[in-house]
């Protein structure tokens, strides 16, 4: 697992893959399409590993995220209520004045905080379904794409089309 994310990571770095979380897009350049695209299995198991991959940044960065606000909090609840925690769960008092937490207590208050968290308290984002484009080798600002698909992760499902195909159903409607 860990090669496919370096590999995936020297692809983004590359320029052939790219990932628009707020459109919900993937852009994967037409060399790189070219070579999963021998068999239906394959090309799925490519997009499945670059959804897994990216669900699992998209957690891992969720995930840090929640885990600095509740030590933030922690300490900031141990700044007002002038409360600290040592490592073996007993509470000492300081006084109310912010400056009287030293580094060592706002440390001791957030590894504290940090063991108490489970993973079931934070709800992971989840990528339900997104869209595809297989973009030629191009030195245009905005290349058209040589395909587009569509594709579920929770079904698991994929529809794919060429550009042409889309566009002359569009024509006609």
């Amino acid at each position: 697992m860990a090669q496919q994310h370096r590999t995936i990571i020297a692809l983004q770095k590359a320029g052939l893959l790219a990932w628009n979380q707020r459109d919900r897009q993937l852009l994967i350049s037409a060399p790189l399409a070219v070579l999963f695209m021998d068999s239906a299995e394959r090309w799925t198991g490519f997009i499945q590993t670059l959804t897994l991959y990216e669900q699992y940044r998209l957690q891992s960065a969720a995930w840090a995220e929640y885990i600095q606000k509740e030590e933030l909090k922690a300490v900031r609840r141990a700044m007002k209520d002038g409360i600290s925690k040592t490592e073996d769960g007993k509470t000492s008092t300081i006084s109310h004045q912010p400056s009287a937490l030293s580094r060592e207590d706002i440390e001791r208050i957030r590894r504290a905080r940090r063991a108490e968290i489970s993973q079931t308290d934070m709800e992971p984002p989840v990528i339900k379904e997104f869209d595809f484009f297989i973009i030629p080798e191009s030195t245009e600002a905005h290349p058209e794409p040589i395909a587009v698909g569509h594709y579920n992760a929770q079904t698991q499902e994929m529809e794919m089309a060429t550009w042409e195909e889309v566009r002359s159903l569009l024509v006609k409607n």
